[in-house]
Order: structure tokens, then sequence, then C-alpha cells
């Protein structure tokens, strides 16, 4: 299972996807933290967006998706590709895909993900081709 990160309008159209900005969720925590300085590996954000019954919704429909279609791929999209549908990535491969592999497609969210020790393959090689581990795969940072 590969799930993509992407800007609005940047997914595949075969590809089952789900824009998040057309959900009306929202990453901004005024006073804990700026979005400038965050993406969505960023656990604040994921916990941001856990706090409203959209972002279940988002990801329950995503689950329903992939399972009725056997999709071994599916994307969130976003505004800009950083904070809300990597975290929607993030969250799905915790709950339910723990074996996932998140793709991300900006190069800001593959520093962000190398900074927390997430991107390579499984060879153990890092290079920025967009791939990060799958979670169950990586280890915590000390």
């Amino acid at each position: 299972m590969r799930l993509y990160a992407f800007a609005q309008g940047e997914s595949p159209l075969r590809m089952p996807s789900i824009n998040v900005h057309d959900r009306n969720l929202d990453a901004r925590a005024h006073g804990l933290y700026s979005l400038g300085h965050v993406t969505g590996f960023d656990f604040r954000v994921q916990a941001k967006l856990l706090t409203t019954g959209d972002t279940v919704c988002a990801l329950l429909d995503a689950v329903e998706t992939i399972e009725a279609r056997g999709s071994l791929e599916f994307a969130f999209q976003c505004r800009s590709g950083t904070h809300r549908s990597v975290a929607c990535c993030v969250l799905l491969a915790a709950i339910v895909y723990p074996e996932a592999q998140i793709w991300v497609t900006t190069d800001r969210t593959w520093r962000a993900a190398a900074e927390h020790g997430l991107v390579g393959s499984r060879s153990g090689t890092i290079a920025p081709s967009g791939h990060v581990l799958p979670l169950s795969a990586q280890q915590p940072r000390a």
C-alpha cells in the first residue's frame, strides 16, 4: 500500500483520492505552532486534525474506498501537499495500514521526513525519491 500526499490538482486522475481542503480540514492552531515551521509529520499537526469529526470522516472514507476497490494506492490532497495531506497519510498508516509507504511530493516535506528519521528505502539508502519508510519499519529517534 502506498499513500501519497499531493497539492491540489496534482494527483493522478485514476488514483483514488480525497481532497481534504474541499472537506474543510483545518491544521491551523494559533499559539501552538506556525504552519511555516511544521509539516504533517509533526505530531501537533496530526493531533490538531484529529480534534474534528471531519478528519475522522475523511480517514474512514479513505478506508472504505481502499477496501471497496482493493486499491494499492491512495492519495490525500490539500492546498500545498505539506500539512493536512501529509498528516492524513501518517494517521491512516498509523491507525489502519502500518505497512503502508508514505510518498511525499514536495521538497519541504521530504526534508521534514528526513529530519524525523523517516526517509529511506527497504535497503536503507536515503535518496530524495519521496519514499518514506513504512511506520512499522521506522525506529524511534533517541
